[in-house]
């Protein structure tokens, strides 16, 4: 039986400082059929000719603005049957792939299926502000992109990603699969370095940060109440 499929979705904008690093730990996987598409948002640094000298990477140019275009973009753009995300300041480590595809293929009910993150401060960074210092011990779970395999379907039924939001458009979507009723898997192994600088996204905001996630609670609870008829 032939492999599934993975399209990974990659968005860049003046990413150029580790995005090279980032494709090779996508591409360097054990898991090989992949289809590896970077969202390059109108980058004025060499981020999009860094994409197109990797062998192996489709580069396409992003239409509209923020996060949450680019991953739609490049989930609209993509043909397989299973979908993963990077950052292009992130790395994968080795076999992620290989581990997540195993797991949904043994267990079909499964709408995808997360991991473990480490978290690091970049060498030449001092970390975001108001980081705490727990979050450097040890690898933790994490339901975030980075970690995800997805099947292609789980799109069409809970949607995309909501451009409404612009800190949170993750955990917004995160919230909807498990609101509907989705299971995602949780294999206990290290898939994803994350790399914490003063320019991560999450970050650069704390005020609407805090703002979006309250939006995403209430969303959330309002979503419940409906599918068990109460309130």
């Amino acid at each position: 039986m032939k492999e599934p499929l993975v399209s990974v979705v990659l968005p860049v904008k003046d990413g150029e400082s580790y995005l090279e690093e980032a494709l090779r730990s996508i591409l360097d996987q054990s898991y090989r059929r992949i289809e590896l598409i970077v969202v390059d948002g109108n980058s004025t640094d060499r981020s999009r000719e860094i994409a197109l000298s990797v062998e192996g990477v489709r580069c396409i140019q992003q239409t509209g603005t923020g996060l949450s275009d680019a991953w739609n973009q490049g989930i609209e753009a993509s043909e397989g049957e299973l979908t993963a995300f990077q950052d292009s300041d992130d790395r994968w480590l080795p076999g992620k792939l290989e581990a997540q595809v195993e797991v949904l293929k043994q267990r079909p009910d499964l709408a995808g299926v997360i991991g473990h993150v480490r978290f690091f401060i970049a060498s030449d960074s001092q970390g975001p502000p108001g980081m705490r210092p727990d979050v450097l011990s040890g690898d933790h779970p994490a339901p975030m992109p980075g970690t995800l395999l997805v099947r292609r379907e789980v799109f069409d039924e809970v949607g995309l990603f909501d451009p409404g939001y612009v800190l949170a458009p993750d955990i917004d979507w995160f919230a909807r699969v498990k609101d509907a009723g989705l299971e995602l898997g949780t294999i206990p192994r290290l898939l994803l370095d994350k790399r914490f600088h003063e320019d991560n996204l999450s970050h650069s905001d704390p005020e609407l940060y805090r703002a979006e996630m309250v939006r995403v609670f209430r969303a959330s609870a309002a979503r419940q109440r409906a599918r068990t008829g109460s309130g």
